[in-house]
């Protein structure tokens, strides 16, 4: 099997290929595949299989391709999407403060979202009421 990443091409037997099983809590199928479609990382002759019902997906390749898209990943993972808000929406949500949602899995952290934290003046109303 060969693999042209762009600079190099890669030639590997097909014994050579490995699979990986990549999970999709942070980044959905969707963006994963758009985003190696923009990196001209995606091959056809490579397809990437999501599980139904799951968070997760099946690449298979040639041991370049699969590194690149497990770089990839990680990097879709790293950055968040832009969101396309109101202005009047992204005034009010800029001004607060965001609170992560972070997940500890043993050595591994996770960022997952963010949310508005209520402030203090906020919190004293709810609690008053």
């Amino acid at each position: 099997e060969w693999y042209f990443d762009g600079q190099v091409l890669h030639v590997t037997p097909s014994q050579a290929s490995v699979s990986r099983l990549l999970t999709l809590n942070v980044v959905s199928f969707q963006r994963l595949v758009d985003g190696l479609r923009a990196l001209e990382i995606y091959d056809d002759r490579f397809p990437i299989k999501p599980t139904p019902g799951a968070d997760v997906a099946l690449v298979t390749g040639p041991p370049r391709f699969v590194g690149l898209v497990e770089n990839a990943m990680t990097a879709l993972a790293e950055t968040r999407p832009t969101l396309n808000v109101a202005p009047a929406v992204q005034t009010s949500l800029a001004s607060q403060p965001i609170k992560p949602l972070v997940i500890y899995r043993g050595s591994n952290v996770q960022i997952l979202r963010g949310e508005p934290v209520p402030s203090q003046s906020e919190t004293d109303k709810n609690n008053s009421e």
